[in-house]
């Protein structure tokens, strides 16, 4: 059906009829038509994104890491939701890097490394360690060794941290040479956790102790100064000038020690930052 008659007017009986049509080949007749849609859920939201392409007779879906922001139950919601438009004769592209869900819900895979297509098969033919090395190019057992060291004094101590809504009364321990995991699902507030840590947040109540430093209402600076650093998850607003040189991005957070009389040393920052590119292997 079109969506205008011949003078140009929608036919929004039409395109009602289109989407409930839609959303009814999900089993989501239960999503109100009229509803804004930044009022639903992420999960909902996605199901709104699937519907739009099945009004466009789309033959083919391509499901971006679709679950990044997505509870468990929104995630199981999805895979449902695939699999339906599997079983009605759609092909359907998921990418992602939870190897898990790839094992979960697809037929066929293909592993990309460098822009280049490196691997493809059957994925009931393959398992997960195989996977992990067609990705990365090395053994799994090679990834992540163990390499004996001391554990150091603690460098960060949170007792009753607690935020505007989140997080709530949180206490941890972190000691020097640790490497600690933080775990939630969507909503648990591992992100407010690290925004409140880091000054982007404000503290309501509670200490944070960095080392033997102190500090009741930090700012991101005051947190560069103690020795922090912050990888945001939303890298496109919050950890990245996207128009900006790799150069200016890598030395933003710490420019004093490049400055003489006001004045940048662009020598010393080019220099240092082709060390960094170079140790960290940045593809440029």
């Amino acid at each position: 059906l079109e969506p205008t008659n011949r003078l140009g007017f929608l036919k929004k009986d039409h395109i009602r009829q289109q989407v409930g049509q839609a959303l009814a080949a999900l089993n989501h007749t239960d999503i109100p038509l009229d509803i804004p849609v930044r009022r639903l859920g992420a999960g909902q939201q996605q199901l709104v994104e699937i519907a739009k392409a099945l009004v466009t007779d789309a033959r083919l879906i391509v499901f971006d890491e679709p679950t990044s922001s997505l509870s468990s139950k929104d995630a199981e919601q999805l895979f449902s939701t695939i699999t339906r438009l599997k079983e009605k004769g759609l092909g359907i592209i998921y990418i992602s890097h939870f190897l898990e869900e790839i094992k979960a819900i697809s037929d066929c895979y293909t592993i990309l490394r460098d822009g280049r297509t490196v691997e493809t098969g059957q994925t009931a033919a393959t398992d997960l360690s195989s996977l992990i090395t067609g990705m990365t190019g090395r053994p799994v057992e090679t990834l992540y060794p163990r390499i004996p060291h001391d554990i150091g004094p603690p460098v960060l101590k949170l007792h009753g941290l607690t935020g505007r809504r989140l997080p709530a009364n949180v206490d941890l321990e972190l000691r020097r040479g640790e490497i600690m995991g933080l775990f939630g699902l969507v909503g648990a507030g591992r992100t407010e956790l690290l925004r409140a840590l880091y000054g982007l947040d404000p503290i309501k109540t509670g200490r944070v102790t960095i080392g033997t430093l102190q500090d009741p209402a930090p700012m991101p600076n005051d947190r560069i100064r103690q020795g922090l650093g912050m990888l945001s998850e939303d890298r496109h607003h919050e950890g990245l000038a996207q128009d900006q040189s790799i150069e200016d991005n890598m030395m933003y957070g710490r420019m004093a020690p490049f400055t003489r009389y006001g004045l940048l040393d662009r020598r010393e920052i080019k220099k240092r930052v082709n060390n960094w590119v170079k140790k960290l292997h940045i593809l440029v």
